[in-house]
């Protein structure tokens, strides 16, 4: 039997007197026209967006067994733009860890880009982010949601997110990893140029070999790493 697909975001009754605490993330109508996308960037997200959908079920039944690893999949958002990343929750109310090029190389480029971009959960829930935080040289973006697409919650509920916990330490020989996200479409070990036939979001097993001698920490992409 196929697992069952539910949302990775909950609403939760918050009291009055903590709402003041909390950032308020816009609630926008299912199939509305989303805010800060051009018309084909639009078509893009709702493309992204049915895809994942169709395929919510079979990537669930890819996981390998574990509370923790589904946890990590809910947790897990990919970015709606063209060939674009990926990104991971670590708090439920909304703050996600993603590599700081999603939003530029340089300084420049990250000045000059788009501080809020949208992006989708693997069940095709989308979320509107913003970016509050640039980390050039850990290549690290702390993002928040400040808007989601979905029915109108109950009076008081706030969305609530899956997220997981980062790692603190360094990592054990054959630590197991867990890697949840969209891969790049370019297939870099063809001898020509040619695309690859990866689904949106892919998941994939492995374990910690050790770092290349010398190797400065600052510079690993420790956002593309789940641990299991």
């Amino acid at each position: 039997m196929s697992p069952v697909v539910s949302s990775p975001v909950s609403f939760v009754s918050c009291p009055p007197s903590n709402t003041s605490d909390k950032a308020i993330i816009r609630i926008i109508p299912p199939g509305s026209k989303v805010p800060g996308l051009k018309a084909h960037e639009l078509a893009l997200l709702r493309e992204k967006q049915a895809r994942l959908k169709s395929t919510a079920s079979s990537t669930l039944e890819s996981l390998p067994p574990g509370e923790h690893i589904r946890n990590a999949l809910e947790a897990t958002l990919i970015f709606a733009q063209y060939e674009a990343g990926t990104a991971v929750c670590i708090d439920k109310e909304g703050w996600i860890l993603t590599c700081s090029h999603c939003f530029g190389d340089t300084e420049e480029e990250y000045k000059e880009s788009d501080k809020r971009k949208w992006l989708l959960l693997y069940t095709g829930l989308a979320v509107q982010v913003e970016c509050r935080v640039w980390d050039p040289k850990r290549d690290l973006a702390l993002l928040k949601v400040i808007a989601i697409e979905s029915h109108s919650p109950k009076y008081g509920e706030i969305p609530e997110f899956k997220s997981v916990s980062l790692h603190e330490g360094p990592l054990s020989y054959k630590t197991p990893i867990l890697c949840i996200g969209q891969p790049g479409r370019d297939d870099l070990e063809s001898t020509s140029e040619r695309k690859t036939k990866y689904n949106l979001v892919e998941v994939s097993e492995g374990t910690f070999r050790g770092l290349v001698k010398g190797v400065d920490l600052q510079d690993i992409n420790w956002a593309s790493l789940f641990l299991g």
